[in-house]
């Protein structure tokens, strides 16, 4: 059995059933920008990225971003709804330098809906998008402080990666997913 099909044998609640997760489309880039800003006013902390800057982008720059995540196999952005309303959001792209490794980005689910099995959902829906292209292993940066976010990762099957860890700022855990 492969390391990230263990996520599969996870309990999930009734209710995940009512929320829908898809890719982005082109057209969503409002959609997106919304949910974005949302993420980053909620959990600053959980982002590279600052509400004020993402504030400050051009309507183009929201675009080109959605675009390039509605297609392909260089990066994807997939969104989870409920009754139509965006919820949720996960995102993977190519590390340049790395081809066959996809980065995890953006992950965030609405306050008030989390422990729903969303953020599996969605990850569910990454790893199944990751590998039909390719991808042989998924890496993400989690801040350290953030337990609750490890032990999420570390139950889908991520492990601790020690070498990038060390190079990375003080804060950050480097942990990384087989799909092999």
């Amino acid at each position: 059995m492969c390391n990230w099909t263990i996520f599969l044998h996870l309990e999930m609640k009734d209710y995940r059933t009512l929320i829908s997760t898809r890719r982005i489309k082109e057209t969503d880039s409002f959609l997106f920008r919304e949910l974005r800003l949302r993420a980053l006013k909620d959990s600053p902390e959980a982002f590279m990225s600052s509400y004020e800057s993402a504030l400050s982008r051009s309507p183009a720059s929201w675009r080109e971003q959605v675009e390039l995540s509605s297609m392909g196999s260089m990066r994807t952005t997939l969104l989870a709804f409920d009754a139509g309303r965006a919820v949720g959001i996960v995102a993977a792209y190519q590390i340049e330098s790395s081809p066959s490794v996809a980065e995890i980005l953006q992950v965030w689910v609405d306050p008030n809906y989390r422990g729903r099995g969303i953020a599996l959902t969605l990850f569910q829906d990454v790893i199944a998008w990751a590998t039909s292209n390719g991808y042989l292993k998924l890496i993400a940066t989690i801040h350290k402080e953030n337990a609750e976010v490890v032990e999420f990762y570390e139950r889908l099957g991520f492990d601790l990666n020690e070498r990038e860890t060390a190079q990375a700022p003080e804060r950050d855990l480097i942990l990384l997913l087989d799909l092999v």
